[in-house]
């Protein structure tokens, strides 16, 4: 076997050597160290503390690319990093970093990312007075921070209605989202809870924001929610699109005091994305840096935050994994379920919700599925179509039937 020295130039130029990474040699061919101290085990450790090592002359970089870690006593660490004397430079390959990056990735992809804490911790209000004491707080505290038109909106009618609705509003939005569904159900005698979702229309902030946003937070705003409206009415119904369609099914699995849910579109599964890589997709968006697109901000909508962030999307669908987790483990505690999708959406999947209500109706739960055909072309986002505001006169009053109990317009399909 070659040893090191044989592989060193007579001359003082840097030469590479490569093994696993690339070695390059500083200083002259006859300075390198005979002495005790540049033991093996000292040497390989002062190669990754220092980054720097000095082999004896009988010693291949072969053998040393094998050498285990040993401890260095700092008198020797010192001794070698002052001495003059040759020094040889590891620097990693292109090989070896695109095997280690690729090992990385591997990794943040397979191992699991925790949504934190997702259960419910229910304090429910027990009387009106005790609701709007908690929702005015809550307002005041997002009036110091939120963009105009984006703080929590509570419409109440001085006393306990029979029904209280919650509004849940979707990713990047605020409650503004559903002020004119809200003036509606308002109208129709309900008192309403539109609460602004964490990290959301934020006063100078941008999509970026989001990716703040984590599972628990979100959990949290619902059950602050639900306490709420217990006290503003007699019955709760909680209605929300994407995330908050996602939270609306969340308050469905846990809050007993929910009277029924209508689940509108939520982000189970993302579309154009093969389900077999949902799983490894979110768990390689919880743990590699935050990447965030921020859209051209909308003057007249300072509440909007256009964008995304990709830690921000992958906690809302690992909530949209463990409601469906729960699903298989017990049913909703709410007595009635209405999910409603839209055969136009290419932004979410259809299959994930159809599998979500087919296994809460074998466990006996009153579940049912609801289509937008795709003639009427909605988007995603149906309640706030900025695109086409013309269409949202053919969804309010589906919403409204479907948060009073009613069955919607004919025209709109039944899933199975």
């Amino acid at each position: 076997m070659r040893s090191a020295e044989s592989r060193v130039p007579q001359t003082g130029r840097a030469c590479p050597v490569n093994f696993l990474t690339r070695a390059v040699v500083i200083g002259k061919p006859d300075a390198v160290p005979r002495d005790s101290t540049s033991g093996p085990r000292g040497l390989r450790a002062l190669s990754l503390r220092l980054g720097t090592f000095r082999p004896r002359p009988h010693e291949s970089f072969r053998r040393l690319g094998r050498i285990k870690i040993g401890r260095v006593e700092r008198p020797k660490l010192r001794q070698w990093f002052h001495s003059p004397e040759k020094v040889y430079v590891f620097v990693p390959s292109l090989a070896a970093v695109w095997r280690g990056t690729m090992l990385i990735l591997g990794l943040a992809a397979v191992v699991p990312a925790t949504a934190g804490d997702v259960r419910s911790h229910p304090r429910p209000t027990h009387s009106y007075a005790a609701a709007v004491a908690r929702a005015t707080r809550q307002i005041a505290a997002d009036d110091s921070i939120a963009a105009p038109g984006g703080s929590t909106i509570l419409l109440t009618h001085g006393a306990r209605t029979p029904r209280a609705v919650i509004l849940f509003h979707g990713f990047t939005d605020s409650p503004r989202q559903f002020a004119a569904l809200a003036d509606s159900l308002y109208a129709d005698g309900d008192n309403v809870l539109v609460p602004r979702l964490p990290h959301h229309a934020e006063r100078g902030k941008d999509a970026s924001e989001l990716a703040r946003l984590t599972a628990a937070e979100l959990c949290h705003t619902a059950d602050s929610a639900v306490d709420v409206a217990s006290g503003l009415g007699d019955s709760v119904i909680v209605v929300g699109l994407s995330v908050g369609g996602t939270l609306a099914a969340w308050t469905a699995e846990h809050r007993v005091e929910v009277r029924r849910a209508v689940v509108i579109a939520p982000p189970f599964e993302v579309a154009h994305v093969p389900s077999m890589l949902e799983r490894p997709l979110v768990n390689f968006g919880s743990h590699v840096p935050n990447l965030s697109h921020r859209a051209a901000a909308d003057t007249a909508r300072p509440d909007r935050d256009p964008g995304f962030a990709t830690h921000g999307l992958a906690q809302v669908l690992r909530l949209g994994l463990a409601v469906r987790r729960d699903a298989d483990r017990f049913s909703p505690a709410t007595a009635e379920v209405l999910f409603l999708v839209n055969a136009n959406d290419h932004t979410v999947k259809t299959a994930p919700v159809l599998d979500l209500a087919r296994a809460w109706n074998r466990r006996g739960s009153a579940v049912a599925v609801y289509e937008f055909p795709d003639s009427l072309g909605l988007p995603h986002n149906i309640v706030d179509p900025i695109n086409r505001p013309a269409k949202a006169g053919a969804v309010y009053p589906v919403l409204e039937a479907l948060a009073h109990g009613d069955r919607p317009p004919a025209w709109v399909h039944v899933r199975r």
